[in-house]
């Protein structure tokens, strides 16, 4: 209860200003009011339900944008890396995500690793619910809207590789773990990004 009265605390010392700025400025302490004219101009569910689309295959759209963005699209949203990066990226985090719920039910077996799952678990939910809301009012499939949760989803990645390695070979975990993002940028810079410099 002590903790969660100190990291209370600490929010507001640190963010409550933000509030009371908002509050001041637009009348909403939140400044939701804002955030929604910002967005007005932008793409809505309605565009695709309007036309035939059912609530599944805008949902299908929407995770295989977010999927597609969290790893890389440049350019607004316009530049893709080759599709055949994506197709195996998608393998690769169906068996890392399998990997992880194994490797977290392990952790349940002790106290501090319950206690990390709760924080991770409900961080990760967090994010997820409101990316989810926030799809359901504007067309926003941007994976850089998950990386407030970054730090547990960096944790399940480095769980999940973990445990797709042999156990005599997990000690090469970390150095996986970092190779597969690095491969990434790779693939992205010689095929997305360089080739658009100016000087091509």
């Amino acid at each position: 209860m002590l903790h969660a009265a100190v990291l209370a605390g600490l929010s507001v010392i640190i963010g409550g200003w933000w509030l009371a700025r908002n509050q001041m400025l637009y009348g909403d302490a939140l400044g939701i009011s804002q955030f929604q004219q910002a967005f007005g101009h932008t793409a809505k569910p309605e565009y695709w339900l309007g036309r035939g689309w059912s609530g599944w295959m805008y949902a299908l759209l929407v995770i295989g944008w977010t999927f597609a963005g969290f790893w890389g699209v440049f350019a607004h949203m316009t530049v893709f890396m080759p599709t055949w990066s994506y197709v195996v990226l998608a393998f690769i985090s169906v068996a890392v995500i399998s990997a992880s719920v194994r490797g977290a039910v392990r952790l349940k077996e002790n106290l501090a690793g319950r206690k990390m799952l709760l924080v991770y678990g409900v961080t990760l939910a967090l994010v997820v619910l409101a990316f989810a809301l926030f799809n359901l009012r504007f067309f926003q499939a941007q994976g850089r809207y998950l990386y407030p949760a970054i730090v547990p989803i960096s944790a399940l990645w480095a769980i999940g590789i973990s445990g797709l390695l042999p156990a005599a070979k997990r000690r090469y975990a970390p150095y996986v773990a970092l190779a597969i993002p690095a491969a990434v940028q790779i693939i992205a810079l010689t095929t997305c990004i360089i080739p658009r410099m100016p000087w091509q």
